[in-house]
């Protein structure tokens, strides 16, 4: 049954919030103020990290809380109300499988700049060079090209520090299907 007067919603960013080039329409933002002047909590809930979240909408756009990370990190407005981080030593091991299968990743700290080794450029580029491939969407091939340029923080080791996701891409669906293998064998280690 459908409640007529709800109290909150809960948005995706990806397709919902964002279009294709990853931009907010004005409407959107309207419609969004609108629902939180009649007293309608509105909530992001999404797979982005929270620093990816408010890098991708306007400054001026406003939430009352966000769910970040596929569920990893939970805000009330700047407050956090929870957190979960993946152990260091899976992170290690992953960034590690990733490089010796030569899988782009990004990895992300529950604060900061998402993350990923210098000497790792290389494999990381040539994932997205010119052209896109046509399975891949516009908007992520455009994040992944933002992340090259401005977002990833290039560093000579892993800190030891909270991460809360993995970003793994591929331009190939048989190269990322067989990643997702490892993946599923590594979880016999660890279960993430």
């Amino acid at each position: 049954m459908r409640q007529k007067d709800p109290k909150a919603i809960f948005l995706d960013m990806d397709g919902t919030i964002l279009d294709n080039y990853n931009q907010t329409s004005i409407k959107t933002k309207q419609i969004i103020t609108q629902l939180r002047e009649k007293g309608i909590l509105v909530f992001i809930a999404t797979g982005r990290s929270r620093g990816e979240v408010f890098s991708a909408l306007p400054h001026d756009f406003n939430v009352d809380g966000v769910i970040s990370s596929n569920g990893m990190s939970t805000y009330l407005g700047d407050e956090k109300i929870e957190e979960h981080s993946l152990p260091f030593d899976l992170v290690k091991r992953i960034v590690e499988k990733a490089r010796e299968h030569r899988v782009y990743y990004e990895l992300f700290p529950t604060k900061g700049m998402r993350v990923a080794l210098k000497e790792d450029i290389k494999i990381l580029a040539a994932e997205v060079e010119d052209p896109k491939p046509n399975g891949v969407g516009i908007n992520e091939w455009i994040e992944r090209k933002d992340a090259m340029e401005k977002e990833i923080d290039w560093v000579e080791e892993l800190p030891e520090q909270k991460y809360s996701k993995f970003y793994c891409f591929s331009k190939q669906e048989e190269h990322i299907s067989h990643w997702k293998q490892v993946l599923d064998q590594e979880k016999e280690w660890t279960d993430f």
